[in-house]
């Protein structure tokens, strides 16, 4: 699941607009594919164009990473509810501590190590917790 896209804010725009129109295709093409890909371009620009992409990507990452995280805290408190139900239907009551902890290993599970989701890990201990509670559930 990645990011659907990024803005370029008016401030942005103050800067730009003394970029000519071959520069300025430019740069918006280099942060579309910056955006799709994270790896940056390699572009033959002057030193104030140098400043401005830069920027720019500085704010792509910013945004990014906020993005990603409120998308993981819902995700996690989606699966928390999920836990907690599961757990109320057979009668057993967990921790707080404990659903975080099941959920973060679900939400793991299923986005996988490879995604930027996956990869918020477990401690050891909650590993540990997460892991017997599995095996319960499965036996």
């Amino acid at each position: 699941m990645a990011r659907p896209g990024f803005m370029i804010w008016h401030e942005d725009g103050i800067m730009l607009k003394y970029a000519d129109d071959t520069t300025l295709a430019m740069i918006i093409r280099a942060l579309i594919d910056y955006s799709i890909s994270g790896e940056l371009p390699q572009l033959k620009i002057d030193g104030m164009t140098r400043g401005l992409f830069d920027s720019m990507v500085a704010k792509i990452n910013r945004d990014d990473k906020k993005y990603h995280d409120a998308w993981y805290e819902k995700t996690l408190h989606g699966f928390i509810r999920q836990v907690k139900s599961e757990a109320k239907a057979e009668g057993k009551i967990i921790s707080d501590r404990e659903a975080r902890t099941l959920a973060a290993a679900r939400l793991a599970d299923r986005y996988g190590d490879e995604s930027p989701y996956g990869q918020q890990r477990l401690t050891g201990d909650q590993q540990s917790l997460a892991s017997a509670q599995r095996k319960e559930s499965d036996g």
